[in-house]
């Protein structure tokens, strides 16, 4: 599994969740610490993190390991974590934010 396209189209009242422009339907967890391979094994295709690293894994680490079961994953950037960069970014010229960027990614 490669880089794949992501879109939510709106369909009349509904929306519907497309990966690649077919229907893709979740049925995933979300993960802190859980078994991805487990998730995998009972049928999930999908989880979401809170954080980019788990305080367990980095975030290429839980990335490797869904793309090896075959998992799509939303994972979420502790924003708290970075806000005083964030913040930061506001006041800076560009190649400043982009040296603060690499900090966060």
């Amino acid at each position: 599994m490669g880089p794949v396209k992501v879109e939510l189209l709106k369909q009349e009242t509904k929306y519907q969740l497309t990966v690649d422009d077919k229907p893709f339907y979740i049925k995933g967890a979300g993960l802190e610490w859980g078994s991805i391979q487990s998730l995998a094994e009972h049928g999930g295709n999908a989880f979401r993190t809170w954080r980019v690293d788990n305080g367990e894994n980095t975030g290429l680490q839980i990335l490797d390991e869904a793309h090896k079961y075959g998992l799509m994953v939303c994972m979420g950037i502790d924003v708290a974590e970075n806000a005083t960069v964030l913040t930061m970014m506001t006041q800076q010229p560009l190649p400043s934010k982009k040296r603060l960027l690499s900090k966060i990614f």
